[in-house]
C-alpha cells in the first residue's frame, strides 16, 4: 500500500491519465509452464523442480493464478527461457504501441492477407489470437492487417503464423485459404 501511495504522490499529472495506475507488478513465468497452463495441458511432473512462477520479489505463485491474474488485471507478465533470457515482456495495454507495434509492422511490407497489396503504412498491428480470447499483446501474436481484413477477421476469419513463420488464413468454416 505504501508503494502505491508513494507512486501516486510522485506521479507527474501531465504525463498520466487520471484513471491509469503507475504501479506495475511483474510476474515471472518460465516459457514451458506458461504454455502448458495457458493451453490447459497437464504440465510434465518431471519439470516441477524447474517451474518458475513468482513475483519479482520472489513470492511463489501457482501458474494458474499467475496466468489468470495477468489476464484479468493490469499485471505485466515476464516469460523467460531455460537459459534465463527474457523472451516476452507482456504489456499492460491491449493495443500494440511503440516498439512492439514496430516489431509487428516490420514483419511484412503489405497486409498479411494473401493477395492484399495495402502497404503496412495503411495497416494496423492486430492480434492473431484476439485480445478477447486472451491473446497477448506481443510481437509473436501480431500481424499487420488493413481495415478491410480486420473487419473480415471479426466475421470468423482467422490469421495465424506457425512455428516456421508461415502465415495461414482460415475461413469461418475452418478451411485454409491459399
Amino acid at each position: 500500500m505504501m508503494a502505491m501511495a508513494r507512486a501516486s504522490v510522485n506521479r507527474d499529472p501531465d504525463l498520466a491519465r487520471p484513471s491509469a495506475s503507475s504501479v506495475c507488478v511483474d510476474i515471472l513465468l518460465d516459457h514451458q509452464t506458461m504454455q502448458a497452463h495457458a493451453s490447459g495441458a497437464t504440465p510434465d511432473p518431471r519439470r516441477f523442480r524447474n517451474v518458475v512462477s513468482r513475483t519479482q520479489s520472489g513470492r511463489r505463485l501457482h501458474p494458474d493464478d499467475a496466468i489468470n491474474t495477468a489476464l484479468v488485471n493490469h499485471i505485466r507478465r515476464v516469460v523467460y527461457d531455460s537459459s534465463g533470457t527474457i523472451i516476452e515482456l507482456g504489456c499492460r495495454s491491449r493495443l500494440f504501441r511503440g516498439s512492439s507495434s514496430d516489431a509487428v509492422m516490420l514483419l511484412l511490407t503489405t497486409c498479411v492477407r494473401i493477395g492484399c497489396d495495402q502497404p503496412v503504412a495503411w495497416c494496423d498491428a492486430d492480434h492473431s489470437l484476439g485480445w478477447k480470447a486472451h491473446g497477448a499483446t506481443v510481437p509473436r501474436n501480431g500481424q499487420p492487417l488493413c481495415t478491410c481484413h480486420q473487419n473480415l477477421k471479426e466475421t470468423g476469419f482467422q490469421v495465424h503464423r506457425d512455428d516456421c513463420g508461415h502465415w495461414h488464413i482460415i475461413d469461418p468454416e475452418g478451411n485454409e485459404i491459399t
